[in-house]
């Protein structure tokens, strides 16, 4: 044989044993990088069901405080009216704050059909569209593969400090 065939052979060699330890690196990587994604998504998902949690257990906690006896009825302070909506009928809500909400129950995404539905008794379809974009815009949102994603806020310092001191 000839040197120089020789000569490649050794490179070909020294080149398949330097992509097969690559391959075994990328490996590594993807599957470090699917644990942390699935460690996100549950962390994720926990923070949405424990508010969902507390938003539901907010409105008991505040029926079981108690009201202090005043005497005839016409002596106790009234309530200021709730908002109503343009037809004067049911209370108004939030519109952003439930597609937010539908957001948060929707860790791995959802899509703007998914959160129309979700919503359709408290905002009408077009303004989910309106929200959603605005969401985006200010950086709340993203919005990935057709799917938006309601993104976390970053702690302040402030709070970086607190949770450090916590530790």
């Amino acid at each position: 044989m000839s040197e120089f065939l020789d000569t490649l052979r050794t490179r070909l060699e020294d080149s398949q044993k330097r992509f097969q330890a690559t391959q075994q690196k990328l490996q590594q990587a993807q599957q470090e990088h699917q644990a942390a994604a699935q460690e996100f998504s549950s962390w994720q998902n926990t923070v949405a069901i424990e508010t969902r949690r507390e938003q539901e257990q907010a409105p008991l906690l505040a029926s079981k405080v108690p009201m202090p006896i005043m005497g005839p009825e016409s002596q106790q302070p009234k309530a200021p009216p709730l908002p109503t909506d343009s037809q004067g009928g049911a209370p108004a809500v939030n519109k952003t704050d439930a597609v937010k909400v539908a957001l948060q129950q929707h860790p791995n995404g959802a899509t703007p059909k998914q959160i129309c539905e979700e919503v359709k008794d408290q905002v009408p379809r077009t303004y989910v569209y309106s929200v959603l974009k605005r969401l985006k815009d200010r950086n709340l949102a993203s919005l990935k593969r057709g799917k938006y994603y309601l993104l976390v806020e970053p702690k302040s310092q402030e709070e970086q400090d607190r949770s450090m001191s916590v530790q």
